[in-house]
């Protein structure tokens, strides 16, 4: 029986960035995951609101905006 990846959002808007935590987590064996960016705050809470990732990495610094606000969205 497979194990179900685990869905992990990075919330970032820089796409460098994003590159790097591919490759960190191109390294990593012990279980299936699928990792996807959202480009902004804006992207990254219409994400959440979809329920759709597992875990959520996010970036301190998004633009004009902060990761605090995407934490204080959160239900």
């Amino acid at each position: 029986m497979s194990e179900n990846p685990v869905r992990i959002l990075a919330v970032d808007d820089n796409e460098e960035d994003f590159k790097i935590l591919l490759r960190l987590f191109s390294k990593v064996r012990s279980r299936p995951y699928v990792l996807e960016n959202a480009l902004s705050l804006a992207a990254g809470l219409a994400e959440l609101k979809r329920h759709r990732h597992d875990v959520y990495l996010v970036d301190y610094r998004l633009g004009p905006d902060s990761g605090l606000d995407f934490l204080r969205e959160i239900p």
